[in-house]
């Protein structure tokens, strides 16, 4: 099963729920200091994003305000007569521009037409470690996609290199119940240190570091 990062561009907005190497040139992404609250590396925000980036230390909290943060989430899914398969993505977005955003994809879900989709999706994600994902997974393979995006569009994913470390982190899972409009979801915390690369040829990989995030993953199945 291929990653979500080669659909990323025909998703990644339109589901939003509003929703070792450096870089060229200025050598960190323009985005890096994009908000006052990026130096600040503790937040009591509910969700958020935060970590060194190429060196930089970032923190993105989830306000729901114009001006800060909002969650999303994404699907990449088959579904063949209800034999569902594919992966399910939690964002992070700026709210104005929606870039920079950030993107944690679980996968492969598999669904068959008897099962309940709410057991699968609630079962699917325990704490413990999740393998990297690449490019070419095998079928049914378990797997986590680390993506970013810059503000000026660039997209970076954990999937189309190899990582020096092999495993992401997932610290707790909360279920949060279906409200007025909206899915069920899983209130996701993880940590993860990881190279992005990019998906244009040209472009050069990013470093994300002692980087840590709490997201909120929609049951899309």
């Amino acid at each position: 099963m291929r990653n979500l990062y080669y659909k990323i561009f025909a998703f990644l907005f339109l589901s939003a729920a509003i929703s070792g190497c450096k870089l060229d040139g200025d050598v960190l992404p323009a985005d890096a200091v994009l908000k006052s609250t990026d130096s600040v590396t503790t937040t009591t925000s509910e969700y958020y994003f935060k970590g060194t980036l190429n060196g930089q230390t970032v923190n993105w909290p989830v306000t729901g305000d114009i001006n800060g943060w909002f969650t999303g989430s994404g699907s990449a899914t088959s579904n063949n007569a209800g034999d569902i398969t594919g992966s399910l993505s939690a964002l992070i977005t700026a709210a104005k521009a929606q870039n920079p955003a950030f993107e944690v994809e679980f996968g492969t879900f598999h669904v068959l037409p008897t099962d309940v989709k709410s057991t699968i999706f609630n079962a699917f994600i325990q704490p413990g470690s999740f393998a990297y994902g690449t490019d070419n997974n095998a079928i049914d393979a378990k797997f986590i996609t680390i993506s970013y995006t810059d503000s000026q569009g660039n997209f970076y994913t954990s999937a189309t290199g190899t990582q020096t470390g092999s495993t992401a982190n997932v610290v707790s899972v909360t279920p949060v119940p279906a409200g007025l409009g909206t899915n069920e979801s899983l209130k996701i915390k993880l940590t993860f240190s990881c190279t992005l690369y990019p998906i244009i040829a040209t472009g050069t990989s990013i470093t994300l570091t002692n980087a840590e995030a709490t997201v909120l993953l929609e049951n899309l199945l």
